[in-house]
């Protein structure tokens, strides 16, 4: 139960709402675990919105198909859809079927899963974005310490191993290029 239960509650931590979000992360918090670290732990590894939702109910894409009139190979191309509008009812309704669940909250649960993980998707991109702005800023500012730093480490390098300096040479030249 104990594993069903930190499922569901790291389902509300990728796309719960205000308050089932905060009580999800109160609860992994009081098990030494981050936001990053919950959803590393618990999401890495599935494929799409589909699977997240079936992992954190306990049951797999086979289990859906053992129990129901569903292929896996219908459920495979299901978890490839990029949106959930494109998953067909008669998915739906079966995963619902093996969860328990009405086809309607299992649709609501794979929006929200798609919202968190869009959302999650954007504020990744708005940091790498900011993050490069940050590196071309420090950069441009301490254009002069990079230099000499660089200059100094080609400088050892050359002395001491000078045919790895002859390949760090080389590609340069063809980066110029």
């Amino acid at each position: 139960m104990e594993d069903i239960e930190a499922r569901l509650k790291a389902l509300d931590v990728l796309a719960g709402d205000g308050d089932a979000k905060k009580a999800a992360l109160a609860y992994f918090s009081d098990k030494g675990m981050s936001e990053s670290d919950v959803l590393d732990s618990y999401w890495a590894d599935n494929k799409g919105v589909l699977d997240s939702y079936l992992y954190a109910h306990g049951t797999t894409r086979y289990q859906v198909a053992q129990a129901s009139d569903v292929s896996e190979t219908q459920l495979n191309r299901a978890v490839d859809k990029p949106d959930v509008s494109e998953i067909k009812m008669n998915i739906i309704f079966a995963v619902a079927e093996v969860v328990g669940a009405t086809p309607g909250s299992v649709l609501d649960d794979l929006i929200a899963i798609q919202s968190g993980v869009d959302d999650f998707d954007k504020k990744l991109e708005q940091f790498e974005r900011e993050s490069k702005e940050e590196d071309e800023k420090y950069l441009s500012e301490h254009d002069d310490e990079v230099e000499a730093s660089l200059a100094k480490s080609v400088a050892e390098l050359k002395k001491s191993n000078p045919e790895a300096y002859k390949r760090y040479l080389k590609m340069v030249e063809r980066n110029a290029k």
